[in-house]
């Protein structure tokens, strides 16, 4: 959302520098950062499904 607000009031008033440098980088930053987390959280999440021992019984199912 901020990436939007920001990028259309940079193409409003492309010359005001503190959108470029302060506020477009920042959204940029953090955007970035919450790929990282989200990209850690599914390895995560993808160790504690094959760390986890399921076992079944004769019929199949999962005791």
């Amino acid at each position: 959302m901020a990436k939007i607000s920001f990028s259309k009031a940079i193409h409003l008033n492309p010359s005001e520098k503190e959108l470029w440098e302060d506020d477009l980088k920042w959204t940029l930053t953090l955007l970035e950062r919450k790929s990282k987390l989200d990209s850690q959280n599914t390895e995560r999440e993808a160790k504690d499904v094959s760390s986890s021992s399921i076992t079944y019984d004769e019929e199949g199912y999962i005791t």
